[in-house]
């Protein structure tokens, strides 16, 4: 007959034997975490200390170069383009932040000038419209800080003479034709001064602070005006020879 010491032995004897196996289990794991590469748990500590103890000589070996000198190398180079450029290397945080809710003639402004070319205005006090002169092409900008869009033109990227009939058809056609596929509008006016017809790219556009990537906005829209001032020369150019 069972007693109730025997009972209380029974039971301290079976939490003794399931902790011994808790006690194995865990300690099998870890010893298979220590063999097994794959299942190693990163120690930054670790890392840190390895890189501590590369001399330079396993730094060239290598191919790694200390952390330090990279970040110095950069700074130089930096300071080496602001030198040569006379202007700021862009940061991508900082246009952002300049040119957040500023209203639209403003942030024009602030995007011309961030991609690099020659501003000059209208009328003396900064008003009317803008001129930007930009890689090699002459441009301009109607902007007020009262409206959401802006008008751009690549004004007399060609000139006819005026008294050139042949010249006249063949343009009005390559126009029309171009109409069909160019993300901007060709137009052209007549200067009876000097009797030519000047050709002009033109583009009504929205031109916000919401807009994502608004420097790559503005001038992939300067790329398409000289695409497609090229496309009407050519297409002129095959238009007359026909």
């Amino acid at each position: 007959m069972l007693t109730t010491w025997d009972y209380v032995n029974y039971l301290a004897a079976f939490i003794a034997a399931f902790i011994l196996i808790v006690l194995g289990v865990e300690y099998l794991v870890r010893k298979n975490d220590e063999e097994n590469p794959w299942k190693r748990r990163y120690n930054p500590d670790e890392s840190k200390t390895t890189e501590t103890e590369m001399d330079d000589d396993q730094r060239e070996e290598s191919g790694n170069q200390p952390l330090t000198e990279t970040n110095n190398n950069t700074t130089n180079h930096q300071e080496t383009m602001e030198r040569d450029t006379n202007c700021s290397v862009p940061n991508a945080q900082e246009s952002e932040s300049r040119t957040t809710n500023l209203p639209t003639r403003s942030l024009l402004l602030e995007v011309l000038r961030s991609l690099g070319g020659r501003i000059s205005f209208g009328n003396e006090d900064g008003t009317g419209s803008i001129s930007y002169v930009y890689q090699g092409g002459s441009f301009l900008f109607d902007a007020d800080n009262e409206y959401l869009y802006i008008n751009a033109w690549y004004p007399c990227f060609h000139s006819i003479p005026l008294e050139d009939v042949g010249q006249i058809a063949a343009m009005r056609k390559v126009i029309n034709n171009l109409h069909l596929t160019a993300s901007c509008t060709l137009l052209y006016t007549i200067d009876t001064e000097e009797g030519v017809v000047n050709l002009h790219c033109k583009k009504h556009m929205l031109f916000i602070s919401s807009i994502s990537n608004i420097n790559d906005y503005l001038a992939a829209t300067l790329a398409f005006f000289f695409e497609t001032a090229r496309d009407f020369l050519l297409e002129f150019e095959r238009e007359l020879a026909a």
